[in-house]
């Protein structure tokens, strides 16, 4: 082996995380998998409501996307952009799964809530320029 073949692996073995740190995260890893896969097969054994449920299981597969992201990413941390672009894909399911979970649980259609977003976004709006302008006003006579 050559000197540079040394010099490799010295560095191999001093980026490496220990190996203590990645068994304690493969049993917190596989313990989140166990654990949603259950609650998972929990509300699928109880369907009754599927307009939110379905919606509710979006927002659970979320934690076994983040403990396998966390895991490669602990063990090889070259790979962990393209599973950290994946995981945030997810999350953005997630959100979307979690706001027509909201607009379920209320009762609504997602054209009502979309139109009610709508108005209270533009309502907001309407005030803080308002504001903005009487303030400006009242600090120009001041």
């Amino acid at each position: 082996m050559s000197i540079t073949g040394y010099y490799d692996l010295i560095l191999l073995l001093a980026s490496s995380p220990p190996s203590w740190a990645i068994l304690i995260a493969c049993v917190f890893v596989i313990l989140a998998l166990c654990l949603s896969t259950f609650l998972v097969f929990e509300h699928l054994s109880a369907y009754k409501n599927p307009e939110e449920q379905k919606f509710l299981i979006g927002v659970i597969l979320m934690v076994p996307c983040y403990a396998v992201e966390s895991l490669v990413s602990l063990v090889d941390p070259s790979i962990s952009v393209y599973f950290g672009i994946l995981r945030d894909c997810y999350e953005s399911f997630a959100m979307y799964c979690f706001g027509r979970y909201l607009v379920a649980c209320l009762g609504m259609s997602f054209l009502n809530a979309f139109y009610f977003l709508w108005n209270v976004c533009v309502v907001s709006f309407a005030l803080q320029q308002s504001y903005s302008l009487f303030s400006n006003i009242f600090f120009a006579l001041a």
